[in-house]
């Protein structure tokens, strides 16, 4: 009986072998990159289940090739790279499946780390070139003026394109708006180039492998990084740590038995649990912490700090609140944050300011502005006839924090002073940046998610101020607090994470934002707020 099944499946994968074979030869004779890519990556999952690991990775290699391809020509569109990996992941998972098998981490690492913050990693690495190049910040604005003209076209284009009855005329003027508009964010992205395109190709070509990322990211021996890769069949969990007395940086693999469905049930739950202040939550916890972090124990024996890279929907999952065997929670034991990507926590892990270009202003905050609206309340949870609710702890919250720092190195805009020009023209100033304010998330497309600022005399703005806005401001932020609840969240994305205003404003060059995942208590988070900060910043009230 075992001999027939073996023969059955033999035959099955030699099948699909001769298809994909044919596909292949028809994509090129009409140029069809698509298809190409499925076919390659078909024939390198059944080399791969064949266990020919030689002509999958061959085929894996033109599969992800081909794909990159396909994605260098989305010019200057945020919005469609970070929905392009939505279904295109395959070919990586086959790559990764594939490398650990051969018992190659580092190789497998960096297939992971491909697959994840990639539209984020490269709006990152071409501010980190403009900054160290010295391209003017001019040009940089303008870039991104025309940039976020881009995305709003593709916007419209989109909207009108899934109307009912859509305009063809209406299609054609747009879509003839985008091509005018990306020839000129070419023309831009030129004259950035060539400025100094010698840094750009050692930046994105070799001077920021994984290898040396790893170095800068795990600079002290106190921290490990546990980074998941979510397949339909399973989940690949990278433990990254290294010892106080050796250089070199151990990577383990581990296999968890457990599919996507299963495990996007068990994170729902336990959500859905945390959110209902169910005492029931903590069985789930242990549970979760025994499949995700209890395979990595002994790699993060004598560590004080860990930094996580989920995946899918485990962005969806506070690893701080995992319980171990010991009934204790995660935050009681380490340090946690989280990273989009390992080339996303190098670059954030290093201080690309030129000399002399570090902040004297230390601490920006914005609270509790005067703003009528019909959406749904985020912070505090409640509203008053369709008017977002005045949130007087949050003035004072900004107003004590604003008393840790020296006296003209803060500056604290509450009521109807927390105007957006005014954020627009202050922000890039400052070093610390804390926004006590109304927010309001769509779920929908998440670069539409707002924070709500004063509607008081300032007409050339409405007060609320996009994600997709911030991404495109021009900051200098060692850390952006956004004390409004459910800042965490937003659109997870193959190829991206979590879509939101924590990545918009890792975009727009912040080196950390403090963000929550919960629906919280006004008042319980001004006291928490000021606590956090008070420990921060308790040996440094002075401009460093």
């Amino acid at each position: 009986m075992a001999e027939v099944t073996n023969s059955s499946r033999f035959a099955y994968y030699q099948e699909a072998i001769r298809m994909a074979n044919l596909a292949i030869l028809q994509a090129k004779e009409i140029n069809d990159h698509k298809t190409y890519y499925l076919a390659s990556t078909t024939l390198g999952e059944c080399y791969l289940a064949l266990k020919n690991y030689e002509l999958a990775y061959q085929h894996l290699v033109q599969a992800i090739q081909i794909l990159e391809q396909m994605r260098h020509r989305i010019i200057g569109q945020e919005y469609e790279k970070q929905l392009f990996f939505e279904q295109k992941t395959a070919a990586y998972h086959a790559m990764i499946e594939l490398l650990v098998s051969q018992n190659k981490p580092l190789e497998a690492l960096k297939f992971a780390d491909k697959t994840k913050a990639r539209t984020l990693n490269e709006t990152m690495s071409q501010g980190i070139i403009e900054r160290v190049s010295g391209v003017p910040s001019v040009l940089r604005r303008e870039e991104k003026r025309v940039n976020l003209q881009i995305m709003e076209i593709s916007q419209q284009l989109r909207e009108e394109s899934l109307k009912s009855q859509p305009s063809i005329a209406s299609i054609n003027k747009l879509n003839e708006q985008i091509a005018s508009t990306r020839k000129t964010y070419l023309d831009l992205q030129s004259n950035s180039n060539m400025l100094q395109p010698e840094l750009k190709d050692e930046f994105i070509s070799g001077g920021n492998t994984i290898s040396s990322g790893l170095k800068k990211a795990l600079s002290k021996s106190s921290m490990a990084i546990l980074e998941y890769v979510v397949r339909e069949d399973g989940v690949y969990l990278f433990a990254i740590s290294k010892s106080a007395h050796d250089t070199d940086i151990s990577i383990k693999t581990y296999k968890i038995n457990i599919t996507k469905k299963e495990l996007k049930e068990k994170v729902s739950d336990f959500h859905d649990l945390i959110s209902k202040r169910s005492v029931s939550f903590r069985a789930l916890s242990r549970d979760l912490y025994d499949l995700l972090i209890k395979p990595a124990e002994n790699d993060l024996k004598n560590k004080t700090a860990i930094c996580f890279v989920p995946d899918d929907i485990l962005w969806n999952f506070p690893f701080q609140a995992a319980q171990g065997s010991d009934n204790r929670f995660l935050l009681e034991q380490y340090s946690i944050y989280y990273a989009p990507s390992l080339s996303t926590l190098s670059m954030l892990s290093e201080d690309i300011r030129p000399n002399g270009s570090h902040k004297n202003l230390s601490f920006l905050s914005y609270a509790n502005p005067p703003v009528a609206s019909k959406d749904s309340l985020i912070r505090g949870n409640s509203r008053r006839n369709g008017v977002f609710a005045p949130l007087p702890e949050a003035e004072v919250e900004v107003n004590k924090i604003s008393r840790l720092f020296s006296k003209g190195y803060s500056r604290a805009l509450v009521g109807e002073k927390a105007v957006e020009s005014s954020f627009k023209t202050l922000a890039s100033k400052y070093k610390n940046i804390h926004l006590a304010t109304h927010g309001v998330l769509n779920n929908q497309n998440p670069m539409n998610s707002y924070l709500l600022f004063s509607d008081v005399g300032d007409e050339k703005n409405d007060s609320l101020l996009e994600a997709r806005e911030i991404a495109n401001l021009d900051l200098d932020a060692d850390m952006v607090v956004l004390s409004s609840c459910e800042t965490a969240r937003g659109s997870i994305r193959r190829g991206e994470g979590v879509v939101g205003m924590a990545w918009a404003f890792l975009s727009a060059g912040a080196r950390s934002a403090v963000v929550s995942q919960w629906k919280v208590d006004s008042t319980a988070t001004a006291s928490l707020m000021v606590d956090f900060t008070g420990t921060c910043f308790a040996t440094r009230r002075e401009p460093e």
